[in-house]
């Protein structure tokens, strides 16, 4: 057990520049962008990115931000797509990509060898990411939240699984709580709390917004680290409660919905606002944590809660493997994070007119 700290009371040890090494998308005769739905950092310098939407490609970009090659396209084929949930990379920048719509994992190499399997007992988990040592893929939370369900208890818990790609068996490790049941305030609560997991090394982390905590998991399954922190609880800002209620109405009034019943909904969720939070038993709470991902040296990125509507994740609390606080990083205002990696962070932006643009940024300071 580690008592670590509030993050914002340690000093920032790592930064990210103010202005991209390269941006591509936006102004580019060389490629342009329908959606940005996943991207990885090769070891070598080098970024792919999955384009979204109709193209469903896989564009590979150089250090300096040029296309290299593109892969893929829309199919269900080998080497094709219907719906990319996700990217992570093997030892050897091997690309492996998540088909979700087609339940397949497809591995693209260096020399152009392509294969695809059926992640049998995991097809309906995120791949988060490869064992640094073994090459097992690792898979964690469901692809999809699903609201407005009722458990047993408090969260659903789902399986953290690693697949042996070769011999096709999944095994389940631990099992970490996932989606909060609508008798806690899930579901009719829009600044509900969430489980999730990510990898650092060979290991799983786990955690739920709703706790200063994390958990790394071994490969036997063994919790062997609980890292936690003082909690401090942050209420909903009357602004952001009033803009998620004009969102709401507008949706509603558009799906046919009468105004008795609109009125109904709306009453409802600002009930369940003022539940208390699991952990932090004060009304009208918000989670502190939105998600985590892990970089290559094994540190964990815990995203600071943002409410629905408010855009990307702009702050970042990083810690090391062995539960020590590197800080809160600022990301750029308005980039949303697909992938960190030993020196730099990729991210997507948007222009006035929504047109999405990959950028590369520089970190800063790191240890």
């Amino acid at each position: 057990m580690v008592e670590a700290p509030a993050p914002s009371d340690v000093p920032p040890r790592i930064g990210v520049s103010e202005e991209p090494v390269y941006r591509i998308g936006w102004d580019d005769a060389e490629r342009s962008f329908e959606t940005l739905t996943a991207g990885a950092l090769l070891r070598d310098g080098r970024a792919v990115v999955v384009d979204g939407g109709r193209t469903q490609e896989l564009v590979i970009l150089s250090p300096s931000g040029s296309v290299e090659a593109t892969l893929g396209g829309p199919g269900e084929g080998p080497g094709e797509f219907t719906s990319v949930s996700s990217i992570a990379v093997r030892p050897g920048d091997t690309i492996l990509i998540q088909d979700a719509q087609g339940g397949r994992i497809s591995k693209f190499t260096p020399d152009g060898f392509v294969e695809s399997i059926r992640a049998e007992g995991a097809n309906l988990l995120y791949l988060h990411g490869v064992d640094a040592e073994t090459g097992s893929l690792m898979l964690g939370m469901p692809l999809a939240m699903v609201f407005g369900r009722r458990y047993d208890t408090p969260f659903l818990a789902v399986p953290q699984v690693r697949l042996d790609w070769t011999t096709r068996a999944a095994d389940t490790v631990a099992m970490a709580d996932w989606d909060q049941s609508i008798a806690t305030g899930g579901g009719n609560n829009p600044f509900m709390s969430g489980g999730f997991s990510t990898v650092s090394g060979s290991e799983f982390v786990v955690g739920r917004g709703d706790r200063a905590e994390l958990r790394w998991i071994d490969r036997d399954g063994a919790v062997r680290q609980i890292v936690r922190w003082p909690a401090r609880a942050t209420e909903v800002p009357d602004s952001i409660v009033a803009a998620w209620e004009s969102r709401s109405r507008t949706f509603f009034e558009e799906i046919g919905i009468d105004e008795a019943d609109i009125e109904r909904r709306i009453t409802a969720m600002k009930d369940a606002v003022q539940e208390p939070l699991p952990l932090f038993g004060l009304p009208g709470s918000m989670p502190s944590a939105g998600g985590i991902l892990g970089d290559p040296t094994g540190n964990v990125w815990i995203a600071r809660y943002r409410p629905p509507g408010q855009g990307p994740p702009q702050t970042y609390w990083v810690m090391s493997p062995e539960g020590e606080w590197l800080g809160a990083v600022e990301i750029p205002h308005g980039v949303r994070v697909l992938d960190v990696g030993s020196e730099y962070l990729l991210g997507v932006e948007r222009n006035e007119f929504d047109v999405e643009a990959a950028a590369l940024y520089r970190l800063e300071g790191r240890p």
